[in-house]
């Protein structure tokens, strides 16, 4: 009864885009919704005392609303698609992708050129949205993505090309990127003594991704995916005199920073998908290192790894979920390695265009006395 009330509260979608507005042409998007039921989350704050806060949390949070358009200007020859969000902070409407597709070959090659989100694991480069099966991406791939991007604010988004060779051999595809390198907040050009940071990166210096994805056989998928990110002698707009130039995470106050850069990751994964059964498996394993080679030479590193399942008690309508994950972390030379590990737990329920999770998730952080636990109701809803 319970979760009958929740659901007819928050609704959920489904992902694909719904209404066509010609044969070429659609407007769609997605929302989610969780109601969080009991959270408890790693919080240092002290009191004058110093008794540390447990407050578990209730409410609920718009992580997504997202509206967007996609198609062909011409078919088969110039295609476009734009995605925006109006989740944010005072409900401001931001712009979270779009680019415009070229397709010199038909359809064996897609040029895309915009703002996009590089391939840096599967989960975070291809999977995106209301498409992820748990609450929230796995904590190693987040990290390993926001890194790889000088702009902590990037959103895992850059701007640049992206070439997406399709059904290769009829089980392969092959997806190339070239962008900027420091996330959708870095534009090229500007002045030193303007307002806009100058983002000195050469041609050698852009970042660069590549990604395999084969499907052998109906209901097996195969990917791996390696990334590098350069940037020699960059000048980079900094707002506080503590920036971590190893990740190139900004504040705000305003200085620049001549910085190196040199980052590098690697992922590899699989998904089965046994359908007769009801039955799926997938994981991934993913690392990334990162440096400043004047300063903290070689001092950041994200490894990590997850594995799902997924059974459905009832048919395309009722199912089982679980993952666990583990990532470890170094932040800086010297510092110790954390070991933390994270699962899940939860059952969903599939409604046409809605989707609706009940899920548990605990997380073991290395070197914390309090680890987060949450208790959520999320729901998806594809319009």
């Amino acid at each position: 009864m319970a979760f009958a009330m929740m659901a007819a509260i928050t609704l959920t979608t489904n992902g694909a885009y719904a209404f066509k507005v010609n044969d070429n042409n659609s407007v769609g998007g997605y929302a989610t919704v969780w109601g969080i039921l009991d959270e408890s989350a790693f919080n240092t704050a002290t009191d004058s005392s110093g008794e540390k806060g447990k407050d578990k949390s209730f409410g609920f949070q718009i992580k997504q609303m997202r509206l967007g358009a996609k198609g062909d200007l011409a078919d088969k020859v110039l295609g476009y698609n734009v995605l925006f969000d109006g989740s944010g902070s005072n409900s401001s409407v931001a712009f979270v992708e779009g680019w415009i597709t070229l397709r010199p070959l038909g359809d064996v090659l897609d040029i895309n050129i915009g703002q996009m989100r590089p391939y840096g694991t599967y989960e975070v480069g291809i999977t995106s949205g209301g498409k992820i099966e748990n609450l929230d991406v796995y904590q190693a791939g987040k990290k390993q993505m926001t890194s790889f991007l000088a702009d902590s604010g990037n959103n895992t988004r850059d701007r640049g090309v992206e070439l997406v060779f399709k059904k290769l051999g009829g089980m392969a595809d092959l997806r190339i990127t070239a962008t900027n390198g420091y996330g959708n907040n870095g534009d090229v050009g500007g002045s030193i003594s303007g307002s806009k940071a100058i983002w000195a990166n050469g041609t050698m210096d852009a970042a660069y991704t590549a990604a395999l994805i084969l499907t052998p056989v109906e209901g097996l998928r195969i990917n791996a995916g390696y990334g590098i990110n350069k940037h020699e002698n960059a000048v980079v707009n900094v707002t506080s005199s503590t920036a971590d130039l190893t990740t190139g995470a900004v504040s705000s106050s305003s200085s620049k920073v001549v910085v190196d850069l040199d980052r590098s990751m690697y992922s590899v994964g699989a998904k089965l998908d046994v359908k007769d059964l009801g039955l799926w498996i997938d994981g991934e394993y993913a690392a990334l290192k990162g440096a400043d080679k004047d300063t903290l030479a070689g001092g950041y590193e994200v490894k990590g790894y997850y594995a799902r399942l997924g059974y459905f008690l009832v048919p395309n309508t009722l199912e089982l979920i679980g993952r666990y994950q583990g990532w470890d972390e170094i932040k800086s030379k010297g510092a110790s390695e954390k070991k933390n590990t994270g699962y899940d737990l939860g059952v969903r329920l599939h409604v046409d265009a809605f989707v609706f999770t009940l899920e548990y998730e605990k997380q073991d952080l290395d070197g914390t006395s309090d680890d987060p636990t949450r208790l959520a109701f999320r729901t998806v809803l594809y319009y």
